[in-house]
């Protein structure tokens, strides 16, 4: 959850307030719409409001359709979570799977891309929240609610997402060029 608090919400409010979607339901069909390519759609810009992305591409004459746009923002949210990830797997190592739970599990674009980005499987908790359990967790057996982990019946993992339907070779070569566009 920590590691997408500060851009999903922006990319996502931005999708809506541009009028790209009307409902965030939507974005996974929509992104899924668009073929995709082997070069990032666009590249980062720094401040997201209710024209930069858009302006930049019709800017440089781009003649982007509004799914195209929203691709683009699922596609710079997967890959901006696998430069954090990657940060994680570097200091702790390589987990056997992600479980994921909060606002951006809700999109199985992500999840996919994110499954392909990685090459781990990745789980969608059953439990929206786990931060908030975490810490109630932690909190019970504090206040001696319960003596250990063990006498807690804590959510199961849920649906397992299978990697986007793509050549990981040729998505981790967009990612690296991603990767290179945002650097600059």
């Amino acid at each position: 959850e920590s590691m997408t608090m500060e851009t999903r919400g922006e990319y996502m409010d931005w999708l809506v307030t541009s009028n790209l979607v009307k409902d965030l339901k939507q974005v996974d069909s929509i992104a899924m719409s668009v073929e995709a390519v082997d070069t990032p759609y666009f590249i980062k810009v720094d401040a997201i409001d209710s024209r930069s992305i858009k302006d930049f591409m019709e800017a440089k004459g781009s003649n982007c359709t509004d799914a195209h746009y929203v691709r683009a923002v699922m596609e710079a949210h997967a890959f901006r979570s696998k430069v954090l990830l990657d940060d994680v797997f570097d200091f702790y190592g390589l987990p056997d799977k992600l479980i994921v739970d909060g606002g951006a599990s809700s999109s199985t674009f992500i999840l996919e891309s994110l499954s392909a980005l990685t090459g781990l499987d990745v789980y969608r908790s059953n439990c929206a929240e786990g931060a908030l359990m975490g810490a109630f967790v932690v909190t019970g057996i504090g206040l001696n609610w319960w003596h250990s982990f063990a006498d807690i019946e804590l959510p199961k993992q849920a649906t397992l997402i299978s990697p986007l339907d793509c050549d990981r070779d040729l998505l981790l070569e967009k990612f690296k060029k991603w990767k290179t566009l945002v650097e600059l």
